[in-house]
């Protein structure tokens, strides 16, 4: 078990190896899991902040189907006209532009070594070194995403595969997202023994992610309380009562058991294959 701050630690570190590849079947994503209220889509936004980007989130426990890849959005566009698209497009429209701007700074033309690219792809910049894009986040050039699906097993079944599709393939409707947009999950405890109205996720689905069960941690918290601005007294209260900070019921808590895989090893192997090459940038937070 982590507390937040070792959470939020791994997390970057897993995210951040997926740069070390551009094997999308090797792509690795961590799975948050912990009682409501711990603080797991926290751990998504702080990364984010201390990578310099933008952390969105999409609830999967009000999510209907079709929604996450139909709603129809208005928008404008370069020719002053009105026009319909799908979310969530309009963020992909943005990242869009950024691989646009990255393609040209680099000198080179539209991506049309495959027709299998679609019109989607046409500036696919997915090639780079790990060094170059390394660079293209310090310099700005790129401004990171991390698309943040939280209560992944409190959806249905029809929207829990077009969750799962997302984050398996990194496309929505064709579009593959780019190097600098991760993806995170999180889910509340999902045992028989749960008291959470949860979708239990079998060994294979799991097998897919980096699960990290978190836990509350009372310093922790005070240190949070206390740079929030938290009232003196409940920061006291907590101090002196570090039990009252989350109810301890066996029936909240992650009681799933790890099932080994040789992919799952393949993944830990990619983090710790760059170790060495991220600990410069985790440190320095970019």
């Amino acid at each position: 078990m982590a507390t937040i701050n070792e959470a939020k630690r791994i997390s970057k570190r897993i995210l951040l190896s997926n740069l070390l590849t551009n094997d999308y079947n090797l792509a690795i994503t961590p799975l948050i899991s912990g009682k409501h209220g711990i603080g797991k889509s926290q751990i998504a936004k702080m990364i984010a902040k201390d990578l310099g980007g933008k952390c969105i989130t999409i609830e999967g426990g009000t999510l209907k189907e079709g929604e996450i890849t139909g709603i129809p959005y208005q928008c404008t566009n370069e020719y002053n006209e009105i026009e319909f698209t799908f979310l969530p497009y309009y963020v992909i429209k943005r990242i869009q532009e950024a691989e646009k701007i990255l393609n040209h700074d680099k000198g080179k033309d539209k991506n049309v070594d495959s027709v299998l690219d679609g019109t989607e792809n046409l500036y696919s910049r997915n090639d780079l070194t790990f060094e170059e894009k390394i660079e293209a986040i310090k310099l700005k050039k790129v401004t990171p995403v991390i698309i943040f699906f939280d209560e992944i097993n409190r959806t249905d079944n029809a929207v829990y595969r077009e969750l799962m599709n997302i984050i398996l393939t990194r496309t929505v409707n064709g579009y593959q997202f780019p190097w600098w947009v991760f993806i995170m999950g999180a889910m509340n405890p999902s045992t028989q023994n749960s008291v959470y109205a949860t979708n239990e996720m079998d060994p294979a689905q799991l097998d897919r992610f980096i699960k990290i069960k978190v836990r509350e941690d009372s310093t922790e918290w005070i240190n949070y309380a206390l740079n929030n601005n938290f009232d003196e007294n409940i920061v006291n209260f907590i101090a002196n009562n570090s039990k009252c900070l989350s109810e301890n019921n066996s029936q909240l808590e992650d009681e799933d058991v790890p099932t080994p895989s040789p992919r799952g090893w393949e993944m830990v192997n990619l983090v710790l294959k760059g170790k060495d090459k991220l600990n410069t940038m985790i440190k320095d937070q970019l």
